[in-house]
């Protein structure tokens, strides 16, 4: 997306370093490590701060931390389809299709479908938030337009309390993300109500409201790129479609997944016999690990997952290990630790977590120890 205010790399700079110093301040559970992560390695996110204020850097500084402890005590980077209320998601009344005629994705509130109070309004708030985090996703950070079809909604469809939330989340926590917005077919007796939301603006986003009519949806929307029944061409009959997450072979420059290696191996104690010697010495093979030096992550649904299995080769000695991460705030690992009894196997799963991007990720290393016991240390276990 090309920002319409040019923004010196100096001042990205400047932002991410008070940034970064002020949240070191405020103690390791004010934002979420995702988020930190996007502060230090995306350049246009801080961009986009930065244009949202005119490049006034302490109101940008003021609403990038605001956004991030948002973001931490909204569970932001955790929110996803398995814990949002899916029959909101597949009855149409929030979707995302076509693009404006800057390119630019909407975001459809086909109002006909809501009535005020008939939904619990913190999960509709939810919805909300995955729609814009997906779209961040897709879009990568490219503005979206707002389309309110109001073709033939009334005072029971207009909910105040929805547009003041989706309006504060421009505000508040999504920098120059907003297009535009269409209110489309807007019946006489909402006047007043669009009054007030307007008044809620600020006088750069006023100009961004269209107000149209059938006959004037090209203007904004090309009609080949319009829905039918706004009058356009496409022919598009709502079906909720789970997100697509971005694929691992694209990301890693079209090598097919992306790997994570195994840090040299340490014993749990003193005692011989530590597991994970990559050179396999005769000594300390009492683990067989598959894969030996590092493991690959692919797509599991919308999950990127790697597992390992371990097997206890030895026919006579128990051996309790234990896995651990450079990053354990990126991955959840599955069993973490164990005992395994002679000769049996079990297969560790490690996920990347939901906020999380793949750049990087090979330089995460993960730390496999094991170690013998007898069998009188498991009995008191």
């Amino acid at each position: 997306m090309v920002l319409e205010v040019s923004v010196p790399q100096n001042l990205v700079d400047e932002l991410r370093a008070v940034f970064l110093k002020e949240v070191a301040s405020k103690g390791d559970n004010y934002a979420h490590p995702a988020d930190i992560e996007k502060a230090k390695t995306n350049d246009f996110w801080l961009k986009r701060f930065l244009a949202h204020h005119d490049l006034n850097m302490q109101l940008a500084l003021g609403m990038m931390l605001e956004t991030v402890e948002w973001r931490k005590e909204a569970n932001v980077n955790d929110i996803n389809e398995t814990n949002v209320r899916m029959d909101y998601l597949v009855d149409g009344g929030v979707f995302s299709r076509c693009r404006d005629k800057d390119g630019h994705k909407l975001i459809i509130l086909n109002c006909k479908k809501h009535t005020k109070g008939s939904k619990n309004f913190d999960e509709l708030k939810r919805c909300f938030i995955y729609w814009f985090e997906r779209l961040e996703r897709e879009e990568k950070g490219k503005g979206i337009t707002v389309f309110f079809d109001l073709e033939g909604c009334g005072l029971t469809n207009m909910d105040l309390d929805v547009i003041r939330y989706l309006i504060n989340l421009f505000k508040q926590y999504y920098p120059y993300f907003l297009n535009y917005i269409i209110i489309y077919e807007m019946a006489w007796i909402l006047n007043a109500a669009f009054k007030l939301i307007k008044s809620w603006l600020p006088p750069k986003a006023v100009e961004r409201i269209k107000l149209i009519k059938k006959a004037e949806l090209g203007s904004w929307v090309p009609l080949n790129n319009a829905l039918k029944c706004w009058g356009g061409e496409d022919d598009y009959v709502f079906s909720f479609q789970p997100e697509e997450k971005e694929s691992v072979a694209a990301t890693n420059n079209n090598t097919a997944n992306r790997k994570v290696h195994f840090a040299d191996p340490s014993p749990m104690s003193e005692s011989p016999g530590a597991a994970g010697d990559k050179e396999n010495d005769a000594s300390n093979k009492l683990l067989s690990v598959n894969p030996p030096n590092t493991i690959t992550f692919v797509k599991d649904g919308n999950e990127l997952v790697s597992t390992l299995e371990l097997q206890n080769i030895d026919s006579s000695i128990s051996i309790s290990y234990k896995m651990k991460t450079t990053s354990p705030e990126k991955f959840r690992v599955k069993p973490s630790a164990g005992i395994l009894a002679p000769g049996e196997k079990t297969t560790i799963s490690v996920t990347l977590l939901q906020g999380f991007q793949l750049r990087g990720l090979s330089k995460d290393k993960f730390l496999l120890m094991s170690m013998p016991i007898d069998s009188a240390d498991i009995s008191h276990q």
